[in-house]
């Protein structure tokens, strides 16, 4: 979420309960204490305390991890339900990913050589 809102994802793309969403679709609860985070929307309660610019946030022990091809899985998610490419009949999902972190996230393009 904080990577989403230091970039400007969060609100100038979608909103905090696609993000929601999105992590509920890829990183699936699997205990109970996981499971009661996604109903009870911890995610936007965290959201609307963080607007605060002295607030730290402490992970909790219900919250779903994440792992790194998981958080991978999220960008590919995000980039194929927000970015949308009027010059393309049917732009590929690669497409997407490259506006979402080349033009998006700032990422820098390498080339492969």
């Amino acid at each position: 979420m904080k990577f989403c809102r230091d970039n400007h994802l969060i609100p100038h793309m979608f909103n905090i309960e696609s993000l929601h969403e999105i992590l509920r679709a890829t990183v699936p609860p699997i205990t109970q204490n996981e499971y009661q985070y996604f109903e009870e929307f911890k995610l936007l309660k965290i959201y609307e305390e963080s607007s605060s610019k002295n607030y730290r946030y402490i992970p909790s022990p219900s919250e779903p991890e994440m792992l790194f091809h998981e958080f991978v899985f999220v960008l590919g998610r995000i980039a194929h339900t927000t970015i949308s490419i009027t010059d393309s009949d049917d732009p590929s999902i690669t497409e997407k990913i490259q506006i979402l972190l080349v033009e998006k996230l700032k990422f820098r393009k390498v080339d492969p050589e």
